[in-house]
């Protein structure tokens, strides 16, 4: 077979199938991102948009805890 754009594309979608037949084989939600808006949700509280009030104070009363969604240089 030809290495093109169809192959590849082909290949992406047999992975993207056995995703989702793994999820149900497992009884996990292959849809389902909990860290990633979990992820969004603290980078717009520290973003300091309207409606992130509660979780920016959250993120910010444990000493450390918002430091590990900050994008700042070590040391």
């Amino acid at each position: 077979p030809a290495i093109d754009a169809f192959a590849i594309g082909e290949f992406f979608y047999l992975f993207q199938l056995q995703t989702v037949m793994a999820g149900a084989l497992y009884d996990v939600n292959p849809f389902g991102q909990p860290g990633v808006e979990a992820g969004k949700n603290a980078t717009y509280a520290l973003m300091g948009r309207a409606g992130y009030e509660d979780l920016r104070a959250e993120l910010s009363a444990t000493p450390g805890n918002a430091d590990r969604f900050r994008n700042t240089p070590a040391g």
